[in-house]
């Protein structure tokens, strides 16, 4: 068994790269420092939630009791849809009021997933 080998003082060596570049401007946070606080769910989203939540178990209890299937599976798609929605609108406008600063919005900071 034969192995071949490459000559290393044939081979270019691999060198750090400088990082001499552009500075950049702006805000940078530091590892560790503390983000803005996050606001609590006022009591609207809280309820949207709540009907997000229980929206399927409600639906399935229904279409068992009523027979209906399809109308009741069709009708829980569509409520989920229009429900994820505004729970989605409310959380944003949540957390674009405290990425807010007094030279404008920080960009990046809102992650509604």
């Amino acid at each position: 068994m034969s192995t071949n080998w490459v000559n290393p003082e044939t081979e270019q060596r691999w060198q750090q790269p400088d990082f001499a570049g552009p500075t950049l401007s702006g805000q940078v946070l530091v590892n560790g420092e503390a983000r803005p606080p996050l606001t609590q769910p006022n009591s609207e989203e809280q309820r949207w939630r709540l009907v997000r939540r229980w929206l399927f178990p409600l639906v399935l209890v229904a279409a068992l009791l009523t027979g209906a299937w399809w109308q009741f599976l069709v009708l829980g798609l569509v409520v989920s849809i229009v429900v994820r929605r505004r729970v989605w609108q409310l959380t944003y406008q949540r957390l674009a009021a405290v990425n807010r600063t007094d030279a404008g919005v920080r960009p990046g900071f809102t992650d509604l997933r």
